[in-house]
């Protein structure tokens, strides 16, 4: 598989076309626009990650290792619960659409 595959096979599985379609979502200031909204309606579930950060470092660096190895991520992951749709990091927090899933997600830590 080529480079240009892989791009698009993660760029389509993070945004579904009929997700795009349905929000009318095609363009990065309306992708950026909607997400933020989504963080900020998600305010009530959010849980500081800072105390959970392992101490690494991989070939990419420590923020990319971080990216790879941070706990929501893996947890996301192992329920498929779709990143920016029902979960959004940034920096050390995260932030759930569903207060039960971020609950089971605290008890997980």
């Amino acid at each position: 598989m080529q480079p240009k595959d892989k791009l698009n096979l993660s760029w389509n599985s993070l945004f579904p076309a009929e997700l795009i379609e349905e929000h009318d979502l095609g363009t990065p200031e309306k992708r950026s626009v909607y997400f933020m909204n989504l963080w900020n309606e998600w305010e009530a579930t959010e849980i500081d990650l800072s105390k959970y950060k392992k101490a690494f470092e991989i070939d990419g660096g420590i923020r990319y290792g971080w990216y790879i190895q941070n706990p929501a991520r893996e947890f996301a992951k192992k329920y498929n619960i779709p990143e920016f749709w029902e979960y959004q990091v940034r920096s050390s927090s995260v932030r759930f659409k569903d207060a039960d899933m971020a609950l089971l997600f605290r008890l997980s830590l």
